[in-house]
Parts: C-alpha cells; structure tokens; sequence
C-alpha cells in the first residue's frame, strides 16, 4: 500500500528570539487529508511553529518544506498556506464576496476563474445568500465561516486553525466545532490546529502532539495520550489525574509486581521494568465501594469526603486519603447524597494504574 504523501515537513527548526529558544530541534511531519492539533500551554512554541509554516517567521535553523518544497526566505503570500486566525480578520471595508476572492486575486486569478471558486466556497460554507453583505453585518459563526472559505479558497497544501474558536462562549463553541470539522473534511483539507484547549485538540484532530518548552513531548492519538502518556506532563495536561508519589518496587511477579508507596500503600501492578516510579489514576476508573470490597490485586484506600459537587452527569468527589487528596468521578443516581466528612472507600484495579517515571523524567 502507498504511503500517505506528507504536506508540512519540519526537521530539526530551531527558533530563537534573542537568547530565549521559542522552539528546540522540532521535527514533524503532517500527512495530506490529516488534522493534526499542537496542544501545550502558553509559551510552548505552538504559535511559533504556525507563524514558521505560515511565513510571518523564519526559523533559525532546520528545514521547512510544504508539498515537498522547501520554504524558508518566501513570503506568506507565495506558499499555498490558508490561515483562519483568532479572531478573523476580515476586511471590514470588503463585502463577504470579495474576503473570499482577496487571496485568489493576489495571486492572479483571472476573474471568471475567481468568480466560479468563491461560489464554490459560498456553497461550501452555506453562505450563498450573503455575499453582497459586509462583515459587520454577519454574527459571529458567519464571520468565521467567510473566514475559512477565504483560507480555503486558494487550494491550499495546508490549512492552519490559530485558536479559531478560544474568543466563543462553550456552547456556540462545541456547535462551530462540529461545523469546521464538517466543512474541512468535505474537502478533505489537511489541517494543522494550534490550541491550548484539551477538549478542542481531542474531539478535533486525528493526532495530537503535546509541547511542553518548546519540545514536542509526545504524539498520539486522543486515546493514546490520555490513557498511554509517557510523562507526567502529559498526563495532568490532558485530562484530570490522580497519584501516588515515589512508589518503589518490593516483589516482582511473573505477572503482578508489588510496589509500596511512602505512606504504606501496597500496589498490584502488571509486570514491567520500573523499580521507582510514580503511580497516575484517572478518576472515572475509581469505584467508591465499601470497605469490605476489593481483591487481592486492587488497591483500596480509605479517606474522608472533603466535597462532593454535581457536575451534570457525574458527581466530582473530593477525598482526603493517606497519599493525599483524590477525585473521583462518580456517576450521579437518583436520591444519592454524597455528605463531605462522610467516610468513603476507594477501589483501584491494577489494570488500571499507570507508571510514570517520578516526576516526568524519562
């Protein structure tokens, strides 16, 4: 079978800003038709490494290739990028029509041929009926979809999403979502999407990779990060977790190891090379079950309810215990109170327990 062509091609970009390192050796590769999310938080090098394919920065050292074609010294204008930014940027003083042709122009689209495209794109988008209108006339949702038509008019190698929906409240958010998804793949754009938002980057992408310091520090699919990370960082930036610190190895088993945290706590592990390693919990997995329940290769500890808040269909428990505070995510039930001070039990299976290098170090 042939292998899926690449779009974007970093290898080894270094950008500096003066003595500060914005990004340090990145190497990436994003395939054609794939959407591809750069999620960290702020001061990552996410932006910059859009702002790099973009054109808008020069990276101080490496290669950057779009369609196989290296890229470094051109001018945005001259590589097939389409940018949806922040907050837009439409032209305000142009109507919707000619937001949509204004790239195509400046790359010196005939009119006809410029015409027939930016129809094309008002279908797309279903905004044929607002053409002749100007942006200050549009809501929010229209803006962006004018907005992605104009990215996506050119044909693009590559489309970049620059945290296209981070200025939406939650629920106009998690609607335009579902809309870009749709529109992009009805055209089977490659996308590059650059956000802090782990809920965004995992309902979004096909792969997401995590940057921490200007290093990408893992990739993967949502499933693989969430319940596979390799450090720590990784682990507590996608998604809620729960530890055990410094556990260290007292038996191992040709199927279950034993470890015992500093508190005392023993851990059933399935069998792996760690001698000290850090224990991470996701709080779904955690059962509140009474005292007596268990086996012998589960963890149960015991603590007090420090607060219990409904959260929709969950109730997000708070428990002080031996190794510190828990939360558990407790499928909510009729009638069921939750008291804080109350005494609660909680059941940990070994299968569900991940070891982590102490304290992210690999």
């Amino acid at each position: 079978m042939q292998e899926t062509a690449v779009a974007v091609e970093l290898v080894g970009v270094t950008k500096k800003f003066g003595s500060v390192v914005a990004t340090n050796d990145v190497s990436i590769g994003i395939k054609k038709g794939e959407t591809t999310a750069l999620l960290g938080p702020s001061g990552c090098g996410k932006t910059t490494i859009l702002r790099m394919i973009a054109g808008f920065e020069q990276p101080t050292s490496g290669s950057l290739r779009i369609a196989g074609q290296e890229v470094g010294g051109s001018r945005p204008y001259e590589r097939s990028v389409g940018i949806l930014f922040q907050q837009y940027a439409l032209f305000p003083h142009m109507t919707v029509w000619d937001n949509i042709g204004y790239g195509l122009r400046r790359r010196g689209w005939k009119r006809p041929e410029i015409a027939e495209r930016v129809l094309e794109m008002l279908r797309l988008v279903r905004l044929e009926n607002m053409a002749r209108r100007w942006p200050s006339e549009l809501s929010g949702g229209q803006q962006q979809r004018v907005a992605l038509a104009r990215a996506l008019a050119t044909r693009p190698s590559i489309v970049l999403l620059d945290e296209p929906l981070s200025a939406l409240d939650a629920q106009l958010r998690q609607t335009l979502r579902v809309e870009l998804k749709e529109i992009l793949g009805a055209v089977s754009a490659t996308v590059l999407l650059v956000t802090h938002d782990q809920e965004e980057a995992m309902t979004f992408a096909d792969r997401i990779l995590v940057m921490q310091a200007g290093r990408i520090e893992q990739e993967g699919s949502s499933p693989d990060l969430y319940f596979r990370p390799k450090t720590r960082f990784v682990a507590e930036f996608l998604g809620k977790s729960n530890w055990i610190d410094g556990v260290s190895l007292v038996d191992r088993g040709p199927v279950v190891d034993t470890f015992r945290s500093a508190a005392g706590t023993i851990i059933k592990i399935p069998t792996s090379q760690a001698m000290q390693a850090d224990v991470c919990i996701r709080p779904e997995r955690i059962e509140l079950v009474s005292a007596n329940a268990g086996d012998e290769q589960a963890i149960l500890l015991s603590g007090t309810v420090r607060e219990a808040v409904h959260a929709g269909a969950d109730i997000h428990v708070l428990i002080d215990t031996v190794e510190g505070p828990f939360t558990v995510f407790e499928r909510s039930r009729d009638n069921r109170t939750i008291l804080p001070g109350a005494p609660a039990h909680l059941l940990i299976h070994a299968n569900d327990c991940m070891l982590l290098p102490p304290e992210g170090r690999q």
